[in-house]
């Protein structure tokens, strides 16, 4: 089959989009509780051909790499970091959502919220905190002046890859992500979870990916010189 400048070009804008991610990857690398995005693409089998043979339509496949990443000190009495599996579960307008991010304040009614103001919940609700002293235990319990003011929902899910993206740093179940309230979560308080982007692994992919695109620009380049000189040439004869 002779080579097709449009799909070269296609090949070309997968490079660039598979850029994009990567880029993104790399500018978060210091952002806590970040996960990395990976995207690749598959070439999907044409159903009219009749012989089984990939059509012509590459299909992209975009996965969250759940894994956790490396847990940092931060001293914050509201900072709290899941180690291995979890999420907290917070309160938004279009109903409930999942973070890693355990950087936590308190609003004007005393609640336990996000640095954007949305109510992290407990196992019995919105958490309030009134008193000098808060402490956030290992199994997710609220201490305050030496009294427990409740305990942290700490949920995870048999299918992550089905959880949707909303921003950069929370996650909504459709709900087929099989969602489950781990009863025994550990968590570290006064620590933040930072983001588990391998910064040079991403350098490397963006290196290669820069490598390939000049490759099909260079494709393209010649395709198009080829057809130039084809032109001129029938131009001649004629």
């Amino acid at each position: 089959m002779p080579l097709d400048i449009q799909d070269v070009a296609a090949a070309a804008t997968r490079s660039i989009q598979q850029l994009d991610t990567v880029a993104l990857n790399i500018a978060h690398s210091n952002t806590a509780a970040y996960k990395a995005i990976h995207l690749s693409y598959a070439l999907q089998a044409d159903p009219l051909s009749g012989d089984g043979e990939p059509g012509g339509q590459y299909v992209p496949y975009q996965r969250t790499d759940f894994s956790p990443g490396p847990i940092q000190r931060t001293g914050g009495a509201l900072d709290a970091a899941i180690e291995g599996e979890g999420f907290f579960e917070i309160e938004t307008g279009e109903g409930p959502a999942y973070i890693r991010k355990g950087s936590f304040r308190l609003d004007k009614d005393k609640q336990l919220v996000t640095p954007s103001g949305e109510k992290v919940l407990g196992e019995s609700g919105p958490i309030t905190i009134d008193g000098k002293r808060f402490e956030i235990l290992e199994d997710g319990t609220l201490s305050v002046d030496g009294t427990k003011a409740g305990k942290l929902k700490v949920v995870a899910f048999d299918r992550p890859q089905n959880l949707q993206k909303r921003g950069d740093q929370r996650y909504v179940d459709p709900g087929n992500a099989g969602i489950k309230v781990l009863p025994t979560p550990r968590v570290l308080g006064q620590s933040l979870e930072l983001s588990n982007v391998n910064a040079l692994q991403e350098m490397v992919a963006m290196i290669d990916l820069q490598r390939t695109f000049e490759a099909y620009q260079k494709i393209i380049q010649t395709m198009g010189d080829q057809d130039k000189l084809s032109t001129t040439r029938v131009g001649k004869v004629v």
